[in-house]
């Protein structure tokens, strides 16, 4: 069997780019104007390493609700 290999990206973004990381990440158009490079033939070959319980925006709250200790500066809630 072939190696496989994973790419992990980590990056801290803000509720509102949550759903556009989502659409870009599960390839769910049919064509991307902005990267024409993009291959949707080949999503049937992506996989999630940990499967998310719903939307991306869904599950980063609830992460966040979950992981992050009740004692939080103002400044620093999600919007």
């Amino acid at each position: 069997m072939a190696a496989q290999y994973a790419i992990m990206r980590f990056a801290k973004d803000k509720g509102p780019e949550i759903s556009g990381i989502e659409v870009l990440d599960e390839r769910t158009k049919e064509k991307y104007v902005s990267n024409p490079d993009v291959d949707t033939s080949l999503t049937q070959y992506n996989f999630h390493l940990i499967e998310p319980k719903g939307r991306y925006r869904a599950e980063a709250k609830r992460q966040i609700a979950t992981t992050v200790p009740t004692e939080r500066r103002m400044s620093s809630l999600p919007a």
